[in-house]
């Protein structure tokens, strides 16, 4: 941990730390799981990861209107491709899901409206 004031602590700090963890998250290590499970989990990370890498640039080049505007328009195209079906296969989907996970956790950390309005948008994707 950093010891900086939490006056001067950003979302660039909260993206950093989630990337941190990701990276060296090995949640299934140790523990009896089979190789489904661990590629889900992986291909939910890799999401994950893609998101928050992206929100991460997008972040330190955006103002906070052009990133939600961003954001709410990628969710919206998201919700809208999963509907009709093109996240079909479960490694599409848990990856689907790592993304608009992270996206809900950086989005809620700006507003927290954005995650009970966005949580309803992958009905039966989301953990």
């Amino acid at each position: 941990m950093n010891h900086k004031k939490l006056s001067s602590f950003t979302i660039i700090d909260v993206i950093e730390r989630q990337i941190q963890v990701v990276e060296t998250n090995k949640a299934f290590e140790g523990l009896f799981v089979n190789d489904l499970q661990v590629g889900r989990l992986i291909d939910f990370q890799t999401g994950k990861l893609l998101a928050l890498r992206n929100m991460l640039s997008d972040v330190i080049e955006m103002k906070e209107n052009q990133f939600l505007e961003k954001y709410l328009t990628e969710m919206d195209d998201l919700n809208e491709r999963y509907k009709v079906g093109e996240f079909s296969s479960r490694s599409q989907a848990d990856h689907l899901n790592g993304y608009t996970t992270a996206v809900i956790n950086i989005l809620s950390c700006i507003d927290p409206e954005f995650c009970i309005a966005l949580e309803d948008y992958f009905e039966g994707l989301l953990y």
